[in-house]
């Protein structure tokens, strides 16, 4: 059933923590199998760990074990920085123009009496769009690069957690001690960047002069509290 869940279909799915959670934990129920990556944790392979573990299981089974937990925890690794950061572009998202608000650092569009609250784009012409992310990192950069880091710490606190909850202790070590559990800080900032620049030239937040949100939301109590904080 381990191997099963380790081949490559399975962990191209999203939720590949949740479908193999119930096959690992009878997994790792065994005592033997936790003192088999405690063994491998301290540097036992192939027949010496078989010697450790006192002949209980054939080489080829734990090469085979290592290497499923291996990949199941990889894939979990994997999705769950890809998720973490396309949440995190998506609050980064909301916040912006939240904090454009809160400055009054609108940006007004007399043709089409709007308001932007975060950088308008053009997407017509290579031009444009070099204008367009040019302006985002200007406008929004500084808040963007401080957001994207830290919304991959709790990612990676959050992901640490879930391992424990979810598959035990043992394993939890065991990945972090073989560094299949990782923050991977810089490679998720970059992504979340991708994903939120991506949301903020699809669709920039403007509001109208009478304070409806793309002209259908109204905001206006949402701003007066946003002023109230400001005094």
């Amino acid at each position: 059933m381990l191997v099963r869940q380790a081949r490559p279909g399975k962990l191209f799915n999203p939720w590949v923590g949740l479908g193999s959670r119930k096959t690992v934990q009878t997994f790792m129920e065994s005592e033997a199998h936790q003192a088999m990556l405690l063994e491998h944790s301290r540097g036992k392979r192939g027949d010496a760990l078989r010697e450790a573990l006192n002949r209980a299981f054939a080489t080829p089974y734990l090469n085979e074990a290592l290497i499923s937990l291996g990949k199941i925890v990889s894939a979990v690794q994997r999705w769950s920085v890809i998720k973490w950061s396309a949440f995190t572009a998506l609050l980064m998202y909301l916040f912006l123009p939240t904090l454009v608000a809160y400055l009054r650092q609108g940006m007004m569009d007399f043709e089409h009496g709007r308001i932007y609250l975060t950088v308008p784009v053009g997407l017509q012409s290579v031009e444009q769009l070099q204008y367009s992310l040019m302006g985002i990192a200007s406008v929004h950069g500084v808040a963007m690069a401080c957001i994207a880091p830290v919304g991959m710490i709790v990612g990676y606190l959050w992901r640490k957690s879930w391992l424990k909850r979810r598959f035990g202790r043992p394993l939890a070590a065991w990945s972090l001690q073989q560094q299949r559990l990782r923050s991977r800080w810089i490679i998720g900032s970059l992504l979340t960047l991708v994903f939120a620049t991506g949301l903020l030239l699809a669709a920039p937040v403007w509001i109208t002069q009478d304070e409806m949100l793309f002209g259908v939301v109204p905001v206006h109590e949402a701003l007066q509290q946003l002023a109230q904080l400001r005094r």
